[in-house]
Order: C-alpha cells, then structure tokens, then sequence
C-alpha cells in the first residue's frame, strides 16, 4: 500500500463570486517509500485574482464582520474521502467538530492526503493521494462549512495519479501541487472569489533526477520553494517568481543529504529525507530523515543556495520512525514527530547557527501515532493526528517558558476510521 495510504451531501459554489462573474507503528517501516505532506500558508486577506484587500471587505466590496479569536482546524480523511472541521476553542485549546463534518471529497478514488488554507481562509484545497486531483472548498466564515466550488476537483497536464501536497503561496495567487507519480510540481493559479484554479503555461516542473518526492516548504516571503525526495535522498531548491509562479532552479541543484551508511549486508542506506521546515525568517532548512533517525539542518543564502550548519545531521536519539517537522511560532524551536515511538522531540534553534539543542522534557509522550501537526494561529496550541492505529486528533498547549506540551481538555479526539492525515488551521 501507499503510505503517507456518512458524510452530508454539500452543493457546489457558483462562479458568479457574490456578483461578479469570474471563475503506524511497526507497519509504518514496511511503507516507508509512501509518505506525504503538506504545509505553511502565510496569514493575509486575498480578493479576486489573487491581490490583496481590506481585512473588512470581501470579494464583492461587501462588509466583512470582524470573528475576533475564532478558527477552525481542517483534517484530510483518507479512508473516508473527507475532510473533518473543527472550531477551535482559542481560550483553552479545545475542539469542537462543527454542524455537517465530515465534509465529503468527490471524486472517484480521491483519497485526500493533505490539506492547505489560502491566507484569507476563504478557501480549502484538498490534494488527494488516490487520483492526483485537487479538490477546492469554499469556507463559511460563520460556520466553518465546506462548499465545494464550481468546476473542482482540478488536475494538473502530466496526468500525475497522485498528489501528495498542494501549498499555497504567501499572497494567495498560486497554489502547487506535488505531484508523486511523476517527480514533478504542477503551478496553478488562483481565483479567489470563484475558486478555480488554472495552471500556468509553464507547467509542470520535472523535479531534476528525483525519485519518490515527500514534501515542500516555502519561505515566508514566497520567493524560495524546496522539496525533498526520499529514495535519491536529494534536496532541490528553487526561485519562485511571485508574478508568474514560475519556478527557477538555485545553484547546486541537487543537495544530496548526508549521513548515508553501509548497513551489516555491506549495502548503503541512504537518510531517506520525507519531511522538510523553514524557519519564519527564512534563513534556516531542516528536513527529517526517516532511515537515519536524524534531522539535517541547512542554512539558507540571499540567492536561495544552501549551506550544510555545523553539526547537522544531528541524531534524534532513540527515535524510530521520524515524521513532521514543525517550528514554533517564535521560529526559535522545532517539534519532530516520532510516529512508531508515540513521541515529539522538541529542539531549541539557534538563531546565528542553526544548531539544535534539546528541550528540557523532551521527548514528550503523545497517544497513539503521530503523523502530522499544526501549531493554531495563536501559537499556543499544537493539534497533531494520529492515523494507521489511532485515528484521533491530539490537542496540546505549549509550555511559554520551555516549550514543552500539556494535553488541553478532551484530548484525544476520536475520529473513528477516518484514518485522519493531514491537518491545517484557517483562521478566516
């Protein structure tokens, strides 16, 4: 199987844009080769065609009334082709699955992997591992209820049958999709009043030699994009042109990850690097290399080359099975799922070097397999999903003094079967 492998009927969203026309566990080691993904979106107001408004309007110039602290937590089903909503309770961490979730995804065999918001929150895109489509919901700001809008889902030129990711850049006008059966990055464009997405002439972008790729990451001001591969054990990074989405390979294309070995059968095992963060500033990479049990840090230059830091790779000891990573909303820290080990290693980042240092407490005991998290756009929480034998949605609040996590009521959040993947927050 593919790793990384009764809902309400909703209706379809009209073009007319308000009145505009525009359009784990042991099993985990046997998969490895078929892990997936998903990350990051800035926060900022998007209005049609992509270009910025006022926080208090929307597409069609109406009013927009202010929701304070409210968000909603969105979670890619795989087993059930949906995607659970939860309100999030910003006081003290709680979730609350809204009216009507789960949310179906249509379309045959889609099997939805990960899920990304654009930064206005307005819309959901859903990349789905079992046919390679992306699948575009339009967010209720009052409810947190999915509207599948017209014309989704959409797929890419090269055919690709499975789409592992879909990340949306900073100012909300691209979105792109990997694409894992065909070792390349499809760009779309984005309309942000009807939804549609259009992909650019220029589309898709053959990921060098690369094989089996995992995940990408981007920095904050949307101008580098990176991904890495797992069986090559290669890491590309690439300028984005925020006008056109077009992407431009750096120098030293590609980055081959170290700490290789040759195992006792006097084969060579290389890191395997399925995960991939960028720090808020941009200035610093870390990928988790799932065969090496370790984490690679890499810093990043003004012209987007990269630079192994002293020390890197740095072992997660006693680690198994390395998942995520994610940084902290100070970017000072990062979090390191260890899916077969019920664990998250927490590591304090240096901001001149680069260097990992371990949490006091670290690592900290999770329930069950954790697969994939996402700190709340307050940064105080930490919500992570357990698919393979947990099927539930974990809830933590961040120590403010050491970083550590504290389970926040009614943790963990069974989601029976869903086999929950991928998660993200949207904040409209």
């Amino acid at each position: 199987m593919d790793f990384g492998p009764s809902p309400f009927i909703i209706g379809k969203v009209s073009t007319s844009c308000f009145g505009r026309h525009t359009m784990f566990k042991k099993s985990f080691f046997s998969d490895f080769f078929k892990v997936t993904s998903i990350f990051g979106v800035a926060i900022g107001l998007v209005a049609c065609g992509g270009g910025s408004t006022s926080a208090t309007q929307d597409c069609s110039g109406a009013s927009r009334t202010p929701l304070g602290n409210k968000q909603y937590t969105l979670v890619a089903n795989r087993n059930t082709s949906s995607v659970t909503v939860y309100a999030v309770n910003s006081t003290n961490g709680a979730l609350n699955e809204i009216s009507g979730s789960p949310f179906p995804v249509t379309g045959t065999n889609s099997e939805p992997f990960g899920v990304a918001v654009n930064p206005a929150a307005t819309l959901a895109f859903v990349s789905n591992w079992g046919n390679g489509n992306v699948s575009v919901f339009r967010i209720d700001a009052s409810n947190g209820r999915l509207n599948e809008v017209e014309g989704s889902p959409f797929s890419s030129a090269d055919g690709s049958t499975s789409s592992w990711q879909v990340l949306i850049s900073p100012s909300g006008k691209f979105a792109y999709k990997l694409n894992n059966s065909t070792n390349s990055i499809s760009v779309f464009s984005i309309n942000n009043c009807s939804g549609r997405m259009t992909e650019i002439a220029a589309s898709p972008f053959r990921v060098g030699s690369a094989v089996n790729l995992q995940e990408m990451a981007m920095t904050a001001n949307g101008e580098r994009l990176y991904v890495v591969a797992a069986n090559t054990s290669d890491l590309y990074g690439y300028q984005v042109n925020t006008q056109s989405g077009e992407l431009i390979a750096v120098a030293g294309n590609p980055y081959v990850i170290s700490g290789s070995y040759t195992d006792r059968r006097n084969q060579v095992v290389l890191p395997g690097p399925t995960h991939i963060a960028i720090n808020p500033s941009g200035t610093f990479l870390y990928t988790a290399n799932v065969r090496t049990k370790a984490v690679s840090g890499y810093a990043i230059s003004a012209a987007g080359t990269l630079t192994e830091i002293n020390g890197s790779p740095f072992a997660v000891n006693n680690s198994i099975y390395l998942q995520q990573v994610v940084f902290n909303s100070a970017g000072n820290g990062i979090y390191v799922l260890d899916a077969n080990n019920d664990s998250v290693y927490g590591y304090q980042t240096n901001a001149q070097t680069g260097s990992l240092t371990p949490m006091p407490g670290s690592p900290f005991g999770v329930d069950s397999s954790p697969t994939s998290a996402v700190l709340d756009i307050t940064g105080n929480y930490l919500y992570i999903t357990t698919a393979n034998s947990g099927n539930t949605v974990l809830g933590y609040s961040i120590s403010s003094s050491d970083g550590s996590l504290s389970a926040v009521s009614g943790s963990p959040y069974a989601v029976p079967n869903r086999f929950p993947w991928r998660i993200t927050v949207a904040k409209p």
